[in-house]
């Protein structure tokens, strides 16, 4: 099976998105980081699929 990885850089991205959102609504932050992944994973599994 292939595996992918998120860069150092992403990952800190992803990190300071959900910091921010969460200072408001950390509800919301949760559900954003969740969507997000399962974008990603949805991206890769097409890609592999072309």
């Amino acid at each position: 099976m292939s595996q992918f990885r998120i860069s150092t850089q992403a990952a800190q991205d992803i990190e300071n998105i959900w910091n921010y959102i969460a200072q408001n609504n950390l509800k919301a932050a949760d559900n954003l980081f969740d969507n997000q992944i399962l974008i990603i994973i949805l991206f890769i599994l097409k890609s592999r699929k072309s």
